[in-house]
């Protein structure tokens, strides 16, 4: 049979929820402000790395406006929580383009 918990269990259930949503959000909140900051570094960069700089850009705006169109659908599918992670790895991968780019500026 089902039982309500207890006065006792039900703070100790709210104190362990309530630390770890500060944790969840304040960790959310630190690595997305890092990575941000990341990012508009390399595009305030993108200018002075030429033609390569202007395409890149282009291409990482096109990509907000093409996936904009189906986030709903792709939130659904995911979850919020994957969906983010995906977010940032692909921003992540922007930044690792502009890296590789600077190493081999040859190519």
């Amino acid at each position: 049979d089902d039982e309500l918990p207890n006065d006792d269990d039900e703070k100790q259930f709210k104190t362990k929820t309530s630390r770890a949503y500060l944790f969840d959000c304040t960790h959310y909140s630190l690595a997305f402000s890092l990575l941000e900051g990341c990012v508009i570094a390399v595009l305030t960069l993108a200018p002075t790395s030429g033609s390569i700089g202007a395409i890149s850009s282009g291409t990482l705006y096109l990509t907000f406006a093409i996936t904009s169109l189906f986030s709903t659908y792709l939130v659904n599918i995911m979850s919020p929580k994957w969906a983010i992670v995906f977010g940032m790895f692909a921003y992540l991968l922007y930044i690792i383009a502009f890296a590789i780019g600077d190493v081999f500026d040859g190519l």
